[in-house]
């Protein structure tokens, strides 16, 4: 049942949820009303339940998400591949660059070649490996910030390009992480901008509220990771178990091969929402829109019954015939 869920992501294969971490940076980043910094062991738990949960293999990779904004984060996860080096072959690490620690504004920019440089340096140093690098940004980078960093004839551009086709510190892929709706409407209707990006990382929160951007998200071609659920989703369903397992099962029916993240420092919160997303898995209803926004629900095994009997017209028009 796992295996035939898996979705792509680039040329690889993934389960349908990632761990995020900014829980890990040593200052409540996260907006909880009781955050506590999660020691080593906590950490361990985190990685190793994860990594259960997904039944994660070479071929079946648990996606860990970070950022060089993340404060301690970066260095936890090291800490955690140093010592678990049998595990390596099965995460996929996805780091960032663009937005600085600052554990009282974490709003800081810099998008320098030089700060790249040097941001790219200490992640690897500190991860080890990097499969999936992004730039970073946040709701105060505007559309002409974003046009310059992605032009073709920027310097940035052409120093990840280079990075990516040598494969420099593991990196196999390109991302670019959005949080604001006006950033990813300017990049759909610029698509020509992603001409070097492979993944997209979305606010869960933006398409959530614009079912539209959804079909535009699929001629994008990319990947599609998305963030958030828990701090941005529907406030009213985020108080029940019910309201949370529709919120899983509406993001990931965005995209089929979307995948999500949660971000926790809870073992058994972590456990929950792998809960949802199994859950999700084993009662997927095919969804028919008719080009509408109106879904209309149908199990599996009512389509094979429908087609059946439709088929089973033309057999009996076709022995008429005979006879």
């Amino acid at each position: 049942m796992i295996e035939n869920y898996l979705r792509k992501l680039g040329e690889a294969d993934f389960y349908p949820m990632g761990l995020g971490t900014a829980s890990f940076a040593g200052v409540n980043m996260v907006g909880s009303n009781n955050y506590q910094k999660p020691t080593d062991k906590k950490i361990n738990e985190l990685i190793d339940n994860a990594l259960i949960e997904t039944r994660a293999s070479e071929n079946n990779k648990l996606i860990i998400d970070t950022s060089a904004q993340y404060g301690e984060s970066e260095l936890r996860i090291g800490n955690y591949i140093k010592n678990n080096q049998d595990k390596i072959k099965k995460i996929y690490i996805c780091t960032k660059w663009g937005l600085k620690f600052k554990s009282d504004d974490f709003a800081v920019q810099d998008y320098s070649l030089k700060n790249l440089e040097q941001s790219l340096e200490n992640s690897a140093k500190l991860l080890t490996k990097i499969d999936l690098y992004y730039i970073h940004t946040n709701p105060s980078v505007k559309p002409e910030l974003l046009k310059s960093i992605l032009n073709e004839n920027n310097e940035i551009i052409h120093y990840l390009k280079k990075i990516k086709e040598e494969k420099k510190f593991g990196i196999k892929n390109l991302g670019i992480s959005i949080s604001s709706e006006e950033n990813l409407k300017f990049l759909i209707k610029n698509k020509f901008l992603l001409k070097e990006i492979d993944v997209l990382q979305i606010n869960a929160n933006i398409i959530l509220k614009n079912p539209k951007i959804i079909r535009q998200l699929e001629y994008l071609n990319i990947g599609i990771i998305i963030n958030s659920i828990y701090r941005k989703g529907d406030l009213a369903k985020r108080g029940t178990k019910k309201g949370l397992q529709e919120i899983f099962s509406e993001v990931l029916e965005i995209n089929k091969n979307a995948i999500i993240l949660t971000g926790t420092s809870s073992a058994e919160h972590l456990k929950q929402n792998f809960n949802y997303v199994k859950n999700h898995i084993e009662n997927d209803e095919i969804k028919i829109s008719y080009y509408t926004q109106n879904f209309i629900p149908t199990t599996i095994s009512k389509v094979n019954e429908n087609l059946s009997s439709y088929f089973k017209i033309f057999n009996t028009k076709n022995s008429n015939l005979q006879k």
